[in-house]
């Protein structure tokens, strides 16, 4: 870490990701003397979990698994679906849809295929052309 990104090696794939700070990271880390408290994947999504309930975050959600020959359908509530990784795919989502270049948020994110990228974040038509119409602006 410098003063300006956060250098991190990706657990999966052991590539390096720089991620710049924006304005208030240095204030937290000054906060915490620059040593952040770890807390394990499985705490932080107990935690994430509870804000969604605590949010009211209600809305019904289909999953439909397979076993076999059997579909298998269940109804969970939204906020029992959030995980440390919706933060990821939110985060890659709301920045392309700022207008922050896919290209570079590839490079953030750790995505190596443009198709793989364009998979991952969640755009649906009504973003994509509000989008298009800001950057045509």
């Amino acid at each position: 870490m410098d003063n300006e990104n956060i250098n991190l090696k990706q657990r999966k794939v052991h590539k390096a990701v720089v991620i710049p700070m924006i304005d208030y990271v240095p204030e937290i880390l000054k906060k915490y003397n620059y040593d952040l408290p770890k807390i394990p994947r499985y705490m932080f999504n107990e935690k994430i979990k509870e804000l969604g309930r605590r949010a009211k975050l209600r809305q019904k959600i289909e999953i439909v698994r397979k076993k076999g020959n059997e579909r298998e359908k269940k109804v969970y509530e939204k906020w029992e679906m959030i995980s440390s990784h919706t933060c990821r795919r939110s985060f890659c989502t709301n920045m392309y849809l700022s207008g922050f270049p896919a290209g570079e948020l590839m490079r953030i994110s750790g995505h190596k295929s443009p198709a793989a990228f364009m998979r991952y974040i969640k755009v649906d038509n009504q973003q994509a052309a509000k989008r298009l119409k800001r950057i045509a602006s």
